[in-house]
């Protein structure tokens, strides 16, 4: 028998910002999980993938929270949640710990994947004189660009021959929200709802096709990561799987997936620092880990100093995030809610364990 779930919150297809990355994601685990499950809304175990201000648990059913969080202290909609919740998966070993420690519910890790067919190595050979893109791709907001915009002023800019390529969504492009999101006085050559070009920078809005998207990577000589806080950090492994080593912090849940073999790891320092709410843009306070300035200067120095020790390093970090497969993904977590009686019993003949997230993920928490 396979069993059946109902996945219980459905991407709408018009997510930006933050809520892309939870909507295509969802998006890939329904489409995985479906090839081993039968998706039926009236199903008796319902799949919440989502924050837990949204989550409502649906009566007379198993109800599985499959969530994340980029904070040792968690918000105000957590407790509740997990109090009302059957079983708890989390993509990282991080958020489980976290997790954990807020709940007698059962926390179980489901790494989230990569799509691998989408998502290609490409050995990147660099020639001497040859410019270099330095790339970030993610939602424009203080948490995930945290230091990239002094940096850019401080000693990117400065770099012969570098360009910094911001593939965003959702960014507002006035002139006063680019200064607010990079630094004041930025000097513009042209401008449009979708796409801002400067000396030295792009700040790239459109919504991408996959294939564009895998070229925009591919084009890229370096990845820069220096988020403040991550459940999982999916962009860093998507650049990894194309042969990007992430300039990244050493932090939070890309730390399941990145090591000093496959990464530049910048340092943080951990405490209370003044976001953005994700979900109603306000102001708000947040323990996270702040990358730490000087060493986000050494690793990008680094980075740019030896371009065959990025190749090697980002080859590494290729045969890292291909353990990540949406494969992997859906069979461990049909693995585990058949372990709590949310599946029938039995494997299909044939099926592979579960890779196992990195050694290094062990590393101790920057706490």
């Amino acid at each position: 028998m396979r069993g059946s779930i109902a996945w219980a919150v459905k991407p709408e297809g018009g997510e930006t910002r933050n809520h892309l990355g939870y909507g295509e994601s969802s998006r890939q685990l329904q489409r995985f999980i479906g090839q081993s499950v039968d998706l039926d809304d009236s199903a008796p175990v319902a799949v919440h993938y989502c924050y837990p201000k949204i989550y409502k648990p649906l009566p007379g059913r198993m109800n599985v929270l499959y969530t994340m969080f980029e904070s040792p202290i968690l918000d105000e909609y957590f407790p509740p949640a997990f109090e009302s919740a059957d079983l708890i998966l989390t993509p990282s070993r991080w958020c489980a710990e976290v997790f954990r420690a807020y709940t007698d519910t059962p926390v179980e890790v489901v790494p989230l994947g990569v799509d691998l067919q989408r998502f290609r190595y490409r050995r990147r050979r660099h020639r001497s004189g040859q410019s270099r893109r330095l790339l970030y791709v993610g939602a424009p907001n203080y948490r995930k660009l945290t230091i990239l915009p002094s940096l850019f002023e401080a000693l990117i800019r400065r770099l012969p021959g570098v360009e910094l390529y911001l593939k965003t969504t959702g960014a507002d492009t006035t002139p006063i929200a680019l200064e607010r999101m990079m630094s004041a006085g930025l000097e513009v050559d042209s401008a449009d709802d979708e796409r801002i070009v400067g000396p030295g920078y792009v700040v790239d809005n459109r919504r991408l096709p996959a294939d564009e998207l895998e070229e925009l990577y591919h084009s890229a000589s370096g990845f820069v990561h220096l988020h403040c806080g991550e459940g999982w950090g999916l962009t860093s492994l998507e650049a990894m799987a194309t042969g990007l080593a992430p300039i990244v912090s050493d932090w939070s849940g890309t730390r399941d997936f990145t090591s000093a073999k496959t990464a530049y790891l910048v340092d943080v320092d951990y405490g209370p620092i003044e976001t953005e709410d994700p979900t109603t843009g306000r102001r708000a306070v947040q323990h996270l880990g702040w990358p730490d300035y000087a060493s986000a200067m050494d690793r990008i120095a680094e980075w740019y100093r030896d371009p065959r020790r990025a190749e090697k390093k980002g080859r590494a970090a290729a045969e890292v995030a291909a353990r990540y497969s949406w494969h992997s993904t859906a069979r461990r977590f049909c693995t585990v809610l058949r372990s709590y009686g949310m599946l029938p019993a039995g494997v299909r003949r044939g099926a592979r364990a579960v890779p196992q997230a990195s050694a290094d993920a062990q590393r101790p928490s920057t706490q």
